[in-house]
């Protein structure tokens, strides 16, 4: 039976269905979500990434096998022959659909981008595993929807995410102190960090498959390690988006369009633009305990100490401006 034969099947279903729900899952997380044209490219173009998995493979077709030391063996397959290959198709996908990108465009629409890549990948690949065993395609189906396809979405997230902070590195890295180091940490994290938690990942897995002979404790004590892993994967993705869903949910143009809706001076607007959200923060006047210091944002730099703090207004009951204390303090 042919894979896109199948697509229309209950065991198509099965496959796609949980990727699917995944996906609509982090667009519902979303405060801004981007377009959906891009998005649905992103999915589609992480499931047609397989196809390359073969020019991918090939550099390190020489590496795969150390002679004579099996888990070494294990490790290099683990690393070379899985995990770097797909994931380094899924970030060229996910470099591919975000690549030209608005300038006022939302940070996060790069981590969605990834999370539809991913969860493409997973099911295409959950459908060629679903037909390979249909004989048991059920609890196949089941096992790998809670763990394998939330995995290659976490992936892709966190692929997203540090090409999101990369990208933004004056934002999001403002408050760190070597921005230059750090933006380059974040582009070595695209690849990196997937390539290491896939590889972590597998090498259990492999290590099962290939050695069935293993005593129940061993079986049972790899099992358990890959789904750690797993897991721990997929809280790490959220971690690694925290940054870009916190700190620069409303990025530069379209901070200045809002703030210059409620009569901001235009020279004080692009400074917000360049602001963490820890300096917005610090400038908490401990003489003013009586607000909430949770709610307050202050503007930084030299401008009379503009403030401002989340309140409801007519577009998503975000902000609502305050006034200056340099005003404040006249009256």
């Amino acid at each position: 039976m042919l894979l896109l034969e199948s697509l229309p099947t209950v065991i198509g279903a099965a496959a796609v269905a949980p990727a699917l729900l995944m996906l609509w899952l982090v667009i519902a997380a979303d405060e801004r979500p981007g377009p959906p044209a891009q998005v649905w490219i992103a999915f589609l173009l992480g499931a047609a990434s397989i196809s390359l998995l073969g020019i991918a493979r090939a550099p390190f077709a020489s590496i795969l096998a150390v002679p004579g030391n099996p888990w070494t063996t294990m490790g290099l397959r683990s690393v070379f022959g899985v995990a770097a290959p797909e994931e380094i198709v899924k970030v060229l996908v996910i470099a591919a659909v975000s690549w030209k990108r608005r300038s006022f465009a939302d940070p996060m629409d790069t981590v969605v981008y990834g999370a539809a890549a991913g969860l493409g990948f997973a099911a295409y690949e959950n459908l060629a595993y679903l037909v390979q065993h249909a004989d048991m395609w059920r609890s196949l189906a089941a096992l790998r929807s809670v763990l394998t396809v939330p995995f290659h979405g976490a992936l892709g997230i966190i692929a997203g995410a540090y090409i999101a902070i990369a990208r933004a590195g004056t934002a999001l890295g403002a408050h760190r102190h070597h921005r230059d180091w750090a933006r380059i940490t974040s582009w070595a994290l695209v690849l990196f960090a997937p390539v290491a938690l896939h590889a972590a990942f597998d090498f259990p897995l492999l290590t099962l498959q290939k050695n069935p002979d293993l005593e129940s404790s061993t079986r049972l004590m790899l099992g358990t390690a890959s789904v750690l892993i797993g897991f721990s994967s997929i809280g790490f993705a959220a971690r690694a988006a925290e940054p870009v869903a916190a700190d620069v949910g409303v990025t530069g143009r379209r901070r200045r369009r809002r703030l210059c809706r409620r009569r901001v001076p235009a020279d004080l607007a692009p400074p917000l633009v360049h602001q963490s959200g820890a300096q917005r923060v610090a400038g908490i006047d401990p003489d003013r305990s009586h607000i909430d210091p949770d709610r307050l944002r202050a503007a930084g730099g030299d401008h009379g100490g503009l403030r401002f703090r989340t309140q409801p207004d007519a577009d998503h009951g975000r902000w609502l401006f305050i006034g200056a204390r340099a005003w404040l303090a006249q009256r």
